[in-house]
């Protein structure tokens, strides 16, 4: 099983965490709004068009439903339900103005289980109403219109125009963000689109033939059952990798304790910088993996060479300059989502000019996380005491470029001994330490 991606995973989390949670002050006050709204407009349009309505045939049909929407597949923060399968034969079977009373009915008894059993907030009760919304606006085109096939598509339209209008602003109240919801919807109408026609060949079957659908929802269930597990899996994998990125943060600080500072300064600095681009949150997570790790190959650098107490030759530079593709293959060989982490590593000592390494990658063809990540380090290291130099402003920074006259004396008390400082790395020009 893959990992989920961030996105994907934060909004699986954050809707199974809803569940038990009680409704946030502005979601209630929507959901109050709305469920007022639905009980006028059902018991209205069930008193004006009730003739021909069958007791015993609808409690089948409720019975029926009840079961179909419990087969809950999970998308986003929300889910969706096998209901097309009952829910088309209701419509066709029983009087289009007491379908909406019956939808309602049914939405509210499939709850009533995870109420009961505390897997759902009792605030959260009122939702189980407000989600039978879908069932109003067809209900009043059949009802104007009759039952034409034009009416039939026009039924349909109006049900997916009534989960826009009515869902986008219960999201909003929720919390949700709506580019999000939209994706959402489109999951969601495509299984009901799916199971429609199914749905439509039960009502023709005759007025108990949705039974037929039985069978069909115990086969769902198992699907939805092993959706659940293969997304836990996922969960629990993604978890697994951001503890074993967390870990070799720890690994880099024991390994060396100012690269391990060094790096959790560059990981604010770089969060930071995200948040403010309002980088989307695969990109934030890309960033923050990226800096936390951005010297992990260092551990398979010589420790000699780390914390050689003079200048670095030509070859021993060399050497620490492969550090980046060490930390790429060390990712790569973890897998997942930390593979996109590498990149950013290996692209984490690559500059705008071209003049970075490993790839000499310029401009926007380095990676925009990698970039950040570079300009944090490049910042951290000019504004803290380094062993070739001493901290400089932030001003000096900002420019991007040292003084020479001080990192010359403060070269000179090191050549000296006259520091307690151990020489680290050396400098790369004009934007700190590699």
């Amino acid at each position: 099983m893959a990992p989920l991606d961030p996105e994907s995973e934060h909004q699986l989390r954050a809707g199974r965490a809803r569940e038990g949670s009680p409704l946030v002050a502005r979601a209630g006050l929507v959901e109050a709004a709305l469920a007022p709204a639905l009980l006028a407009a059902a018991v209205g349009m069930a008193l004006a068009a009730h003739d021909g309505f069958d007791p015993l045939l609808a409690a089948g049909l409720v019975a029926a439903l009840v079961l179909v929407q419990r087969i809950g597949f999970e998308v986003g923060v929300g889910y969706t339900t096998a209901a097309p399968l009952v829910l088309v034969p209701l419509f066709a079977l029983q009087p289009a103005g007491v379908v909406p009373v019956l939808v309602a009915l049914a939405t509210v008894l499939d709850r009533v289980p995870d109420l009961l059993a505390g897997r759902r907030h009792a605030s959260r009760a009122v939702l189980a109403l407000n989600d039978a919304w879908y069932a109003v606006a067809p209900a009043g085109v059949l009802l104007l219109a009759g039952r034409s096939a034009p009416a039939v598509a026009a039924a349909l339209a109006a049900a997916f125009a009534t989960d826009v209008a009515v869902s986008l602003p219960r999201a909003w109240a929720a919390g949700s963000a709506p580019r999000a919801h939209a994706g959402e919807l489109a999951q969601v109408w495509s299984m009901d689109l799916l199971l429609a026609p199914v749905g439509l060949a039960l009502a023709l079957a005759g007025d108990w033939g949705f039974l037929a659908a039985l069978p069909l929802a115990v086969l769902l269930r198992r699907f939805a059952a092993e959706r659940r597990e293969r997304l836990d899996q996922a969960l629990a994998l993604s978890e697994t990798y951001r503890r074993i990125a967390l870990l070799l943060g720890d690994v880099i600080g024991d390994d060396d304790e100012y690269t391990g500072d060094h790096s959790q300064g560059v990981v604010e600095l770089s969060v930071a910088v995200a948040e403010e681009l309002r980088l989307g949150l695969h990109d934030r997570q890309l960033t923050e993996l990226g800096a936390l790790l951005h010297d992990v190959g260092k551990i398979q650098v010589p420790s000699e060479i780390i914390n050689k107490p003079g200048p670095l030759d030509d070859a021993e530079w060399a050497v620490m300059k492969t550090h980046t593709v060490l930390g790429q293959q060390m990712l790569d060989r973890v897998g997942g989502w930390l593979r996109e982490v590498g990149v950013v590593v290996r692209g984490s000592h690559e500059r705008w000019d071209g003049g970075g390494y490993p790839d000499g990658l310029a401009a926007e063809d380095i990676p925009l996380p990698a970039r950040i990540v570079a300009c944090a380090d490049a910042y951290s290291a000019i504004t803290t005491d380094r062993s070739y130099r001493a901290a400089q402003t932030r001003c000096a920074a900002a420019r991007g470029r040292t003084s020479t006259r001080r990192s010359s004396r403060r070269r000179a008390r090191w050549s000296s001994g006259s520091s307690p400082r151990r020489r680290r790395w050396p400098p790369w020009p004009d934007q700190g330490a590699p």
